[in-house]
């Protein structure tokens, strides 16, 4: 039998110091045969499968087991009354946009490179694109694509135009600009993103906005309330534009006349008008209070008399494409400011929560506004040392008060107090008592897509928010970044608006 001593040897350099890192058996033996499976997917596998896979995974786009579902990690499931053969199937969630945003951002610093979707290749999850050494973005991840249309896309493949695919998908023009901004007929059409959505929108105008074979009296008040005012129909342009304000406010429908109230009113028709209508039959008169009454059918016919000139030219050859093209840049605008306003790097992060371009923000002067990288901070709080983190919030959590911020050097966890985060994240907005209608003053700055910078330390592996004291005595927490300049420097501003 072992003496004391040696056993006491034995226990107190040879085993009890491994009982900081050591495993019982139950953990040993799977972690060894994970250990195995990894190094066999190591070796005979290009790495962006397993990356693959992490990404589908970190992202949230399934929930694998019930850990997951419960929210905690899995480890105190007991065996019991669990179906093993139902917990092995995976469930599809609705993508959580925070989660798929930290996890590409993890991927990118990493060195993985994430590519912009590929109409024909894409597939509904993160896509390994082996040849090209990259990921690809999943179309079920892209905020505008229903099952329904991703379902459609993959189905109805292989295209070779865009007209092909508009034909074989029959998209809606929303779900066609989110997929062009998205990227994913770059590779298809050769181009950039830019040149397709302007393709893509000139071809839309040319089929709402054909050339007319006449105009109509709607169409004049339609291209002249745009703007059009050519000099050499000066007369006409302002005769149209009285007869659509007397239209409107000095109009006695009832007794089938104009009654002319107001002093320009009466000024304008006395010299432009009048010398067209017959006082003597009544075309118009004179009422009490120095009021014009006029016949509105006299009206009309002096009226048609003066603009026939603006008439005879809009609907020359050379008219009719004036009007056309006036119709196709109004269009057009209007087209832009619904769908496509901003950068190629807005339009990806609006569309799929993250940057695959550098976006202005990543710009921004960080020593101008003592911007830290958050990872370089020590862990501890100090109160004397604020500093500030900048970037594209990509969620909010209003139970806990916290902001996800995307920042050029990976996803920051933002804590504020409760008071401080329901100041910048309500929606100020008033009300007209005539109308009862609402109008947004300032939008929540937590919003996704907003670009903020905050004020504050770092606390373990959150940013705690804090005011601090700027120049000229002011408390900043929370800034809402309008604007980058080619020189780095921001226009910030540090205050709600209220009016």
């Amino acid at each position: 039998m072992a003496r004391k001593e040696f056993l006491d040897y034995v226990w107190t350099y040879c085993i009890e110091p491994q009982l900081g890192y050591s495993f019982s058996l139950n953990h040993t033996l799977p972690y060894s045969v994970i250990a195995v499976q990894e190094a066999n997917l190591a070796t005979r596998w290009n790495p962006l499968y397993w990356q693959c896979a992490c990404l589908c995974v970190n992202s949230g786009n399934y929930v694998g087991d019930i850990g997951e579902e419960s929210e905690d990690d899995g480890e105190n499931q007991e065996n019991s009354d669990v179906d093993l053969e139902e917990e092995q199937k995976t469930k599809k969630v609705a993508p959580n946009y925070t989660k798929i945003s930290k996890a590409i951002s993890d991927m990118q610093l990493s060195g993985v490179t994430i590519e912009l979707p590929d109409i024909n290749t894409s597939q509904e999850e993160f896509y390994p694109d082996v040849k090209n050494n990259a990921i690809l973005y999943s179309l079920s991840a892209i905020t505008g694509v229903s099952d329904s249309l991703y379902n459609k896309i993959i189905s109805n493949r292989p295209y070779v135009s865009l007209d092909d695919f508009i034909t074989k998908v029959e998209p809606t023009v929303g779900e066609m600009f989110c997929l062009i901004e998205c990227g994913c007929f770059n590779k298809l059409l050769n181009k950039t993103t830019e040149q397709i959505v302007y393709l893509y929108a000139q071809k839309l105008a040319e089929e709402n906005c054909p050339l007319k074979e006449k105009i109509t009296a709607t169409d004049l008040k339609k291209i002249v309330s745009l703007g059009y005012e050519p000099e050499q129909f000066n007369t006409e342009i302002r005769v149209l534009k009285y007869k659509m304000y007397i239209d409107k406010n000095q109009k006695d429908s009832a007794n089938k006349r104009y009654l002319l109230t107001d002093e320009t009113c009466k000024k304008f028709f006395m010299v432009y008008i009048s010398d067209k209508l017959n006082m003597g039959k009544s075309e118009y008169y004179y009422l009490p209070d120095d009021v014009i009454g006029v016949k509105i059918t006299a009206f009309e016919k002096a009226y048609n008399t003066i603009i026939q000139p603006l008439y005879q030219y809009l609907n020359s050859p050379d008219g009719l494409k004036k009007v056309q093209s006036i119709r196709k840049d109004n269009f057009l605008e209007e087209l832009r400011n619904k769908y496509y306003t901003g950068t190629c790097a807005d339009w990806q992060f609006k569309n799929m929560c993250f940057y695959r371009d550098k976006p202005a923000i990543f710009n921004i002067n960080k020593i101008m506004y003592n911007i830290v990288n958050f990872n370089d901070l020590p862990e501890t709080f100090d109160s004397k040392n604020i500093c500030a983190v900048a970037g594209t919030v990509i969620g909010a959590n209003n139970g806990k008060h916290v902001v996800s911020l995307l920042t050029d050097t990976g996803v920051v966890e933002v804590k504020f107090y409760a008071e401080a985060y329901i100041k910048y994240n309500q929606k100020i907005s008033t009300v007209d008592s005539a109308t009862n209608k609402k109008t947004v003053l300032d939008d929540s700055w937590f919003k996704r897509g907003a670009n903020i910078i905050v004020y504050g330390s770092r606390r373990e592996n959150v940013f705690a928010a804090r005011n601090f004291k700027a120049e000229r005595g002011y408390y900043r927490m929370v800034g809402l970044i309008e604007q980058i300049n080619l020189d780095g420097s921001a226009n910030i501003r540090y205050n709600r608006n209220k009016k």
